[in-house]
């Protein structure tokens, strides 16, 4: 039987995937902590390539944050990379959806775009 060890994206708490495989059929899983994480490492298995998604802080804005995500999936290797730049990263005001919040992301050519709106923080 082998192990893939993992991380999973999908929440903040990153859980620490054990997938037990036969056969490269899945025989069990250990680690994760809800249903999402459960259905990441069912997908982990079989992808090689994930969007990333996660949130950036917004400067002068009605919410402090903007959900954001890559346009598209990128390869499972510059994942953490790619989370870092998003975690670093901060942006003014108003956002629109679809914005290029971060433009050509660790050099792969993809773009990190914005996937709600977010509002300048009103002065009155």
């Amino acid at each position: 039987m082998n192990v893939k060890k993992t991380k999973c994206i999908i929440c903040p708490i990153k859980c620490d995937l054990k997938i037990f495989l036969k056969d490269d059929h899945i025989v069990k899983m250990e680690g994760y902590s809800c249903k999402k994480g459960l259905v990441y490492a069912k997908k982990d298995c079989k992808a090689s390539v994930s969007f990333v998604k996660g949130t950036i802080k917004v400067i002068g804005g009605q919410l402090k944050e903007v959900s954001v995500m890559s346009e598209f999936p990128v390869s499972r290797d510059k994942v953490f990379k790619i989370i870092k730049e998003i975690n670093r990263a901060e942006v003014k005001a108003s956002v629109k959806k679809g914005d290029i919040i971060i433009e050509n992301v660790v050099g792969i050519g993809i773009n990190i775009i914005a996937t709600t709106y977010v509002n300048k923080k009103s002065t009155s």
